[in-house]
């Protein structure tokens, strides 16, 4: 974050300078943003991360056709909604939902998980969002086994982790009081 900050400081000092005081602003901010999302790696466990097409595998485009039918056969659903310039979205996905260890306790405990693309803000998308009092992503949702209830849900944090995510999925009830 202190690397990202110091790239945006950059940026803004240099940009109403001359061509040279902005190119080399450009050059530095570039290298800056490069290395905080070099940084971003570090702590993750990259020997075991899945591949993209793992991921791919482990979920599906998100509809509210497809909820519903998931909801009404009483499965569990863990809802994903993201964007591609959400940086946090990305964290996120990165730290968090992509890891092995959560990956394997979707994958035992029977859970679909949906994931929702808001790039270019869906509407049905933003009709979800708005059914959560939220005006943008990320949001993070878990419906637990059982037909149809939908109070019976549990909203995660904006930032996660795989613990965050592992204990929702595992033990819904605890998890509600997430803050």
């Amino acid at each position: 974050m202190v690397v990202i900050a110091f790239a945006a400081w950059v940026y803004e000092f240099t940009k109403y300078g001359g061509n040279v005081a902005q190119r080399t602003g450009a050059v530095v901010t570039v290298l800056a943003l490069g290395v905080a999302l070099a940084g971003g790696y570090v702590g993750v466990d990259t020997h075991a991360a899945p591949s993209k097409t793992e991921l791919a595998e482990n979920y599906e485009p998100y509809s509210a056709e497809r909820l519903f039918e998931l909801r009404s056969q009483g499965k569990p659903v863990f809802l994903n909604m993201t964007a591609a310039w959400c940086i946090s979205c990305l964290v996120n996905e990165k730290v968090a939902l992509s890891q092995p260890s959560v990956i394997a306790t979707f994958k035992r405990g029977g859970i679909n998980y949906l994931k929702g693309d808001w790039t270019n803000r869906d509407p049905e998308i933003t009709k979800l969002l708005a059914e959560f009092g939220r005006s943008g992503v990320p949001l993070y949702v878990f419906y637990p086994a059982g037909a149809g209830n939908s109070s019976n849900r549990v909203v995660l944090p904006q930032l996660l982790t795989p613990e965050i995510v592992t204990q929702a999925v595992t033990t819904p009830t605890v998890a509600a009081s997430l803050p």
